[in-house]
């Protein structure tokens, strides 16, 4: 099921790059890396997967803490899938979380909660 999913998720990038006329699919990657920094983005953003139970931990964890949170669901989302695999080095894992430009794989309360720390010291 998981190698299904990363094969999607690797054709979805591909998309954008070969539409791109008269670039290679480099120059599109790099476009796209381009707009993802150029865009505001929330404090804490949770990449995630219907069937993943981690994810379901992860999202019930942030709420506990209070914090508000934007979840992209990959499987519906294709922006976002082409999105998570630029942050996160083209690693196919979920979930993937952002939190305060912190990138956090997997579901891990202590990587969470430091994650949270850090940023709550920056903001």
């Amino acid at each position: 099921m998981r190698s299904l999913i990363g094969l999607f998720l690797f054709i979805l990038l591909l998309i954008p790059a070969a539409a791109t006329a008269g670039n290679n699919a480099a120059d599109g990657l790099q476009q796209q890396v381009i707009r993802v920094a150029d865009t505001k983005q929330p404090d804490i953003e949770l990449f995630v997967t219907q069937w993943c139970t981690y994810c379901n931990k992860a999202r019930a964890y942030l709420d506990s803490k209070g914090v508000d949170y934007v979840v992209h669901d990959l499987e519906n989302d294709p922006e976002a899938a082409r999105r998570k695999l630029v942050l996160d080095n083209g690693g196919l894992a979920v979930p993937f979380a952002l939190i305060y430009g912190v990138p956090v794989r997997g579901f891990s309360e202590i990587a969470y909660d430091r994650a949270l720390q850090r940023g709550q010291q920056v903001n």
